[in-house]
């Protein structure tokens, strides 16, 4: 069974992974030296659809050999992001997801817009798939696996690598099994946020398969809007926004 693995201490946005148990056949295991809030897992658990804990398990540091009982032998089904020394250049206009598994297999993903970040990303996103497919070859014939960004400038053409790129946006469309979606950022805290998303009906709707995600960070709450298309995502986005403004206006 695949097993996501997130280090709480150093992955500040964890909390996505757990929107990866809508997938029956994932395990998912945080390491962290005190059990994370249980409102908030109750929370993100609620969002994938599933009961408490069942394949979920916490790990303390220090617990490594029941940690690695628990994954077992394919903790590589996962790969988490690449070495940073494989990054290179800047950012581009687009980010493009790629996947580099142990096999040496490339996987592209998705193609993400930036400024306001979007998926899908607009026009043909063929030539950028082919630019990512490329230097994810090279960086596969190097020696790199794992998950990356490869950063594509205005003319179609890979200015970086980023080893580390926020991909909760991906994992939460592919884990919601949603076609597009839009990010962005709201002030306010997270269960204010979570409130004003539900009391306003804009939040995640699993039977409507659209609506809005929330993701608590240091300044602010980062909300990722889904949709089966982009104006669908871009109407929840523009919809969530409104319904907190009282709370950003209050920040």
């Amino acid at each position: 069974m695949p097993t996501l693995v997130a280090y709480l201490e150093s992955e500040p946005r964890w909390e996505h992974l757990l929107l990866g148990l809508r997938d029956p056949s994932v395990r998912v295991a945080l390491v962290a030296p005190e059990p994370p809030e249980p409102a908030l897992l109750s929370y993100y658990l609620e969002l994938a659809g599933v009961g408490p804990w069942g394949r979920l398990a916490v790990f303390d540091p220090a617990d490594a050999v029941d940690l690695r009982a628990f994954v077992g032998d394919d903790a590589d089904d996962f790969p988490r992001t690449i070495d940073p020394s494989f990054a290179w250049g800047s950012r581009g206009a687009t980010t493009v997801h790629v996947v580099i598994q142990p096999d040496r297999r490339v996987q592209v993903m998705a193609a993400f817009d930036h400024e306001p970040c979007r998926h899908p990303a607009s026009g043909d996103v063929r030539p950028l798939f082919r630019e990512a497919a490329r230097v994810g070859a090279e960086l596969s014939r190097s020696g790199a696996v794992g998950r990356f960004g490869v950063e594509v400038g205005a003319d179609g053409l890979a200015v970086g690598v980023d080893p580390s790129t926020s991909d909760h946006a991906l994992v939460t469309m592919l884990a919601l099994r949603a076609n597009a979606v839009r990010c962005g950022w709201v002030a306010g805290s997270f269960w204010s946020v979570v409130g004003v998303l539900r009391s306003s009906g804009v939040a995640w709707n699993p039977v409507a398969r659209a609506g809005v995600v929330a993701f608590p960070g240091i300044d602010g709450v980062e909300l990722v809007a889904l949709g089966g298309a982009r104006l669908e995502a871009e109407e929840r986005f523009v919809s969530a926004c409104a319904a907190l403004e009282p709370l950003a206006v209050a920040a």
